[in-house]
């Protein structure tokens, strides 16, 4: 976890881009561990993005329902 992301110690990968033609580009590799905290991100960041879809799905809810925001009794 500590040598996470350090191409030197934990080793990488080159590719080379097709589209920009200049040399290779070097990837680190992560240790994929939910423990560090680097990688534990990447994990917290795609749950966030799949909740957030589950939930809003329908878009904007007060589209679907036009009336909701006005529901309060004049009374209060």
């Amino acid at each position: 976890m500590l040598a996470c992301g350090q191409p030197d110690k934990m080793g990488y990968v080159e590719y080379r881009c097709l589209q920009c033609g200049q040399g290779t580009h070097v990837v680190a590799i992560s240790c994929q561990s939910s423990l560090c905290l680097r990688c534990a991100k990447v994990y917290v960041d795609n749950w966030v993005s799949q909740v957030s879809q589950v939930l809003h799905v329908g878009g904007d809810l007060s589209a679907q329902h036009p009336d909701s925001s006005r529901n309060v009794p004049h009374a209060l």
